[in-house]
């Protein structure tokens, strides 16, 4: 079994657990539907996708499936070209495949969402349009990954009711830790070698720049607080992209 195979099935294992945890602490129903059609866990959320299938327009979802795919096999020839003729380029490649990440979660969640819609379930995108986010805070917590987001919510609000920003901190932690058991472990099981805690810190580093964002720059002028959200992603990218991301997905 080759590692990417296993790091799919792992992640597939993963996904239903957060599923099941999700179904549990928002009194969702469990069926065969709802585990396999949609990746939305949040109960409200997934009432409006399956009451709404009139509105499918796969014509839409074809194009973004078509260009994501051709995005992804663009990203994948290009970046071992980039490597093999510009070599100096090497050790800058954690901040030079970050675009990498947005292009395979949007392959993914355009792949998710013509199978959702094969049973009649309109699940958004999963991304709200996040190149367009002008701060930090507009990025994680309104525009990115909108589906573990809708989970995270369940978490957050199911652990600290009356806490928002302690629910927040609990988000992002949540968040690190979900992506260590999608990379950090399997690369662990495969290779014994540990990177447990960098993606982690990189999601607290995250949760540190959306309170900077609101408590500090809310009054600074819109360049600045979108320089900010650049630089808090890109500038600890290397906690991320590490050698558990680079083994399982880096081109």
């Amino acid at each position: 079994m080759t590692p990417f195979l296993i790091f799919i099935i792992s992640n597939i294992l993963m996904v239903l657990v957060m599923k099941f945890i999700g179904f549990k602490l928002s009194a969702g129903k469990i069926d065969s539907f709802r585990l396999f059609s949609t990746p939305l866990l949040e109960e409200k959320t997934f009432k409006i996708s399956r009451a709404n299938p009139k509105y499918i327009d796969n014509s839409v979802l074809i194009f973004d499936q078509l260009v994501a795919t051709l995005g992804v096999l663009f990203l994948y020839s290009f970046y071992p070209f980039l490597w093999e003729n510009y070599y100096e380029l090497n050790e800058y490649k954690p901040y030079l495949l970050l675009p990498l990440v947005y292009v395979l979660t949007a392959f993914i969640g355009c792949t998710t969402r013509i199978l959702s819609s094969l049973v009649s379930c309109n699940p958004p995108p999963m991304h709200n349009k996040a190149y367009l986010s002008a701060s930090a805070s507009e990025f994680w917590l309104i525009r990115w990954n909108l589906w573990v987001r809708n989970w995270l919510h369940i978490i957050g609000k199911s652990l600290v009711p009356n806490s928002p920003e302690l629910r927040k901190f609990i988000i992002f932690a949540v968040s690190g830790i979900f992506h260590e058991i999608m990379f950090s472990l399997p690369y662990f099981l495969l290779t014994n070698k540990n990177v447990f805690g960098s993606m982690t810190l990189y999601f607290l580093i995250q949760y540190i720049a959306c309170f900077v964002d609101k408590e500090v720059l809310k009054k600074e002028w819109s360049t600045t607080r979108h320089l900010f959200l650049y630089f808090a992603l890109f500038a600890p990218a290397p906690l991320f992209i590490n050698d558990a991301f680079l083994y399982f997905l880096g081109p």
